[in-house]
């Protein structure tokens, strides 16, 4: 079963039972038939095997209905809920354990429904007071999975939890299979893939069955896909799309097919790429799965641009955009937005190339936004086990003293003695814990306010803290400047030099700029080779003065040390609020925006000034442009 959160991200819930032998036969067959042939079978068997019982033949018409119900559930869902109508309308024919296997099919059907909060209600009762070892772990994990969609991590860890400590416990590897890919899928919700990692391996390497496997390498590539690190040889794909497709999982199968073909890209083959997504455009687009159609007409739309083939570009880019409605951000929009934004450019449309531009940075900020959110609930929820581990232990150590302390009764020297030792140790624990929590609290400060490679200011960071330093400057009559700039050809370094060396080449950026900088100054990094200036009390002058002697220490940092040389430059805009004139924080990075576009046109490793000689250069640059590749 598969669902999408608002971003259009994909959510697998990995709990489903094997299928018994035949069943594959079965599924051809109408659904009123096959009920048929499977009491008829079992009325058989119970004649041949022993005395035949009412009782026990309605036991297991009732499980028979619950082993197909839970069979189908992901792979036939209007199946599934036929059965569970069936199934509720025998309870006083099942037994205690049916009883319970049939509440956690129900609990799944809420979950379908989209109903979490009332899944995650029936799951908690049941993982609570399940008589089966089985069920009661099967919900645990669902329990987990279903947090992971509410991006309650902290519940949903304290579930994984204790799912995990069963497992010692869970001597069927299916079942332990689904709560080790139930950890992963946790833990790519919460952005952690560094820890998903594991246990999606850990299932492939024990893991016999088809399906299972399908499922883990999906969790597995998902991690791989996020951390940038997914298989350099298109090859090594083909096993896992064979796995899906022999389940007939063959959404599954498109996901992998799209990684395939990203990897077919970072190697510089896009003519690959095509021929491997448009041979199977048509089965994708049949799934009728919008984040599938968005992921395969995204790396369509990249294919088609790295080949110069902007009509065939522009047309996946839509699509895309057609795909994602509903969607506010994900990785297929920002590369739509891209393409549409260099397409239009391509044509000449540069007001089309602009509104494109615009949009890609709202998709691409928002979706970093998210990524940081969900850092930090991940983090607060970890810091918030801490807490509670801590509490207990705190307790405990009480409890512990009080004991002692009735013990001690009986001889004053020891018990004045022991009640000071033990004091000192509360108070020292007391005084260690505290400690750690104002510790923890200063480093969420800070990974919320940093950027994590160049060690400035995030874009959040930045966007919470500039209106106040331009609120202070007009209130006192003082101008304020804002310098942008981004990196020219940086999408270049990356593809010639690895993404390793154009981590360094932001990192010595964000250093030599910084040193630019005077102690009131607010320097941040606003997403990818974006980076920004806010400097209060500065005029044009200033500005453009701090802006040129950062473009001039960029332009001479030496490369040597990342391993190879190469040229490094930086286009500048800059813009000025006046005092006495209303410019909001939004207002002024559009004027630098637009400078900043104005040195890009204008031959980049420039500074331009927001204004109108700088847009009237703009514009003469702007029509000197080829109009078509």
């Amino acid at each position: 079963m598969t669902h999408r959160d608002l971003t259009g991200r994909l959510l697998l819930e990995p709990v489903r039972a094997p299928c018994r032998a035949g069943r594959s036969a079965a599924r051809r067959l109408p659904w009123h038939a096959r009920r048929t042939a499977l009491l008829l079978a079992m009325v058989f068997l119970l004649g041949v095997s022993g005395p035949w019982s009412p009782r026990a033949a309605e036991e297991d018409s009732v499980q028979a209905l619950l082993d197909r119900a839970d069979a189908v559930r992901s792979a036939d869902p209007a199946e599934f809920r036929m059965l569970l109508d069936e199934l509720e309308t025998r309870i006083p024919q099942a037994s205690q354990a049916q009883v319970e296997q049939l509440r956690y099919l129900q609990a799944y059907r809420l979950s379908l429904d989209g109903r979490f909060n009332q899944a995650i209600e029936a799951l908690h009762d049941l993982a609570a007071h399940a008589t089966d070892p089985a069920t009661r772990f099967r919900a645990t994990v669902f329990l987990a999975n279903n947090y992971a969609h509410t991006r309650d991590f902290s519940a949903g860890l304290q579930a994984l939890d204790r799912a995990l400590s069963m497992l010692p416990r869970i001597a069927n590897a299916d079942l332990r299979h689904q709560g080790l890919m139930a950890a992963a899928v946790l833990y790519n919700q919460a952005g952690q893939y560094e820890l998903a990692l594991p246990y999606a391996e850990s299932t492939l390497q024990e893991a016999g069955a088809a399906r299972t496997r399908c499922l883990a390498g999906i969790l597995k590539l998902e991690s791989l896909f996020a951390l940038n690190r997914l298989p350099e040889d298109p090859a090594v794909f083909e096993p896992q799309i064979a796995d899906c497709e022999k389940h007939n999982e063959h959404l599954l199968a498109g996901f992998v097919r799209g990684f395939q073909a990203q990897t077919l890209l970072a190697a510089g083959r896009p003519r690959e790429a095509v021929e491997l997504l448009e041979s199977r455009l048509a089965t994708i687009e049949q799934t009728a799965y919008p984040r599938l159609v968005a992921e395969i007409h995204a790396v369509l739309a990249e294919a088609h641009l790295a080949q110069g083939h902007y009509v065939q570009a522009r047309r996946h880019a839509e699509r895309v955009v057609e795909a994602s409605e509903g969607v506010p951000f994900s990785r297929p929009l920002i590369a739509a937005y891209r393409t549409l934004s260099l397409e239009a450019e391509q044509r000449g449309d540069l007001a089309a190339a602009l509104q494109f531009q615009r949009r890609h940075a709202e998709v691409d900020r928002a979706f970093l936004d998210d990524i940081k959110a969900r850092e930090l609930a991940f983090q607060l929820a970890q810091h918030d086990n801490l807490q509670k581990t801590h509490t207990i232990e705190l307790l405990n150590q009480r409890n512990e003293m009080l004991r002692l302390e009735s013990e001690i009764a009986k001889q004053a020297v020891v018990n004045t003695r022991l009640a000071i030792a033990l004091l000192v140790i509360l108070l020292a624990a007391i005084g260690l814990w505290a400690y750690q929590v104002k510790r923890d609290q200063v480093r969420f400060r800070r990974l919320a306010q940093t950027d994590a490679l160049t060690g400035i200011s995030n874009r959040l960071h930045f966007s919470q803290r500039a209106p106040g330093m331009l609120a202070d400057c007009a209130r006192h009559g003082q101008p304020v400047a804002l310098v942008m700039f981004d990196l020219d050809g940086f999408k270049a370094i990356n593809d010639r030099h690895g993404h390793a060396c154009g981590d360094w080449v932001l990192v010595e950026v964000a250093r030599v700029c910084r040193a630019q900088c005077a102690p009131g100054d607010l320097m941040a990094r606003l997403g990818g080779e974006e980076f920004a200036i806010l400097r209060p009390g500065a005029d044009v002058e200033a500005a453009r003065e701090l802006a040129d002697r950062c473009r001039r220490v960029v332009a001479a940092l030496d490369t040597a040390p990342s391993g190879t040389r190469f040229p490094v430059s930086a286009s500048f805009g800059v813009a000025v609020a006046r005092p006495g004139l209303e410019c909001g924080l939004d207002a002024l990075l559009v004027q630098a925006d637009i400078a900043l576009y104005c040195a890009k046109t204008g031959g980049r490793n420039r500074v331009s000034v927001y204004g109108p000689g700088a847009m009237q250069a703009a514009g003469t640059a702007e029509r000197a442009m080829p109009t078509s590749a």
